[in-house]
């Protein structure tokens, strides 16, 4: 259901810019969780660290990986997209090492991450690794979105 996002946006950015297609992404999003909210009588939380970690959250682990994603498949295929992201376990899992309190390092996640890391590299290696510029720079972008969504879920640690 996941990889499904590549293609939806594919389908969008035939029409809408990178910026246009991750703004309406937000506003739905926006508009679901607001529903959601009254639905179930819910107020959002009060306090400005809250307001402050919820803010860093949108930015790194929704606002900058939409977009990133959303351009950098204006240069690479929607399958190549859901390809690339299939690090963000991977970063998060060696981000949580240096920030998430009681992850402990053992030699068999070690051996997990690397050979997850191999599996990304071998189903978008081949030509792709020497690609056409714009290739690379719309593959890159996508794993800085990845980045991103890791930096996110270490921040809903806190």
């Amino acid at each position: 259901m996941w990889g499904s996002a590549f293609l939806m946006a594919d389908v969008a950015l035939r029409d809408f810019s990178p910026a246009a297609a991750t703004a309406g992404r937000l506003v739905v999003a926006a508009l679901f969780f607001s529903l959601a909210m009254a639905v179930r009588r819910k107020r959002p939380e009060r306090g400005g660290q809250v307001w402050l970690l919820v803010a860093g959250m949108a930015i790194v682990g929704n606002l900058m990986p939409f977009f990133l994603i959303n351009w950098g498949q204006t240069r690479v295929e929607s399958g190549t997209a859901a390809i690339l992201m299939g690090v963000v376990p991977l970063v998060t899992a060696v981000m949580a090492q240096a920030f998430v309190r009681g992850e402990r390092f053992h030699l068999w996640k070690g051996i997990g991450i690397a050979v997850g890391f191999a599996g990304v590299v071998v189903l978008f290696g081949g030509p792709q690794l020497s690609g056409h510029p714009a290739v690379m720079l719309g593959a890159g972008a996508i794993l800085v979105a990845a980045l991103g969504y890791a930096s996110g879920t270490i921040l809903a640690d806190k």
